[in-house]
């Protein structure tokens, strides 16, 4: 929301586009992306130099995207999160409600290195949980991802059925000669 309380006229409402361009009514667009209220307020100061001498402008935050991590994969509750605090990918697995009984031991992260670009890293779970490595606990940062993939035996045990009723099948055929 941004008011001129000198210029009520040019009080507006604005959206911070994909592309972090604002259009502000009769100054065009700016990029702000990435920049805080007071470079903003800085920044629509200048784009209105040419139409107002020395504006009175006030910018108020109505809605902002929150830092989020996501966790995928073998989690008793995959989904996005909310990222309040530093956390660690062990903390971030505890948040989205634990392993399941299916998960591999192993975890990968997807750190965010750009908008198109993601680093991979591979962890061992089982070993940060033990205190092997717990130094090697990565931080997550906003917009990673936690993906936890599910066990061999797991995978496995889809095709081939590991639980047979032999004495039901037995009786069955001795019912039907």
């Amino acid at each position: 929301m941004i008011s001129f309380p000198l210029s009520p006229e040019l009080n507006q409402t604005v959206t911070v586009q994909p592309d972090g361009f604002i259009d502000l009514q009769s100054a065009g667009s700016i990029h702000i992306q990435g920049m805080t209220v007071p470079e903003t307020v800085d920044a629509i100061r200048h784009a209105y130099a040419g139409i107002l001498n020395h504006p009175i402008i006030n910018v108020d935050l109505e809605d902002f995207q929150k830092p989020f991590f996501i966790v995928s994969g073998q989690v008793g509750k995959p989904g996005q999160y909310d990222l309040r605090s530093d956390i660690t990918v062990a903390e971030a697995i505890a948040i989205a409600g634990g392993l399941a009984p299916t998960a591999k031991d192993q975890v990968f992260l997807f750190h965010r290195s750009s908008n198109d670009w993601y680093q991979v890293e591979k962890l061992k779970l089982k070993n940060i949980l033990n205190g092997k490595d717990a130094n090697e606990d990565a931080l997550i940062r906003p917009g990673d991802m936690v993906y936890i993939p599910e066990s061999r035996i797991t995978k496995f045990r889809k095709f081939v059925p590991y639980s047979i009723n032999a004495g039901s099948y037995l009786a069955e055929n001795q019912n039907n000669p």
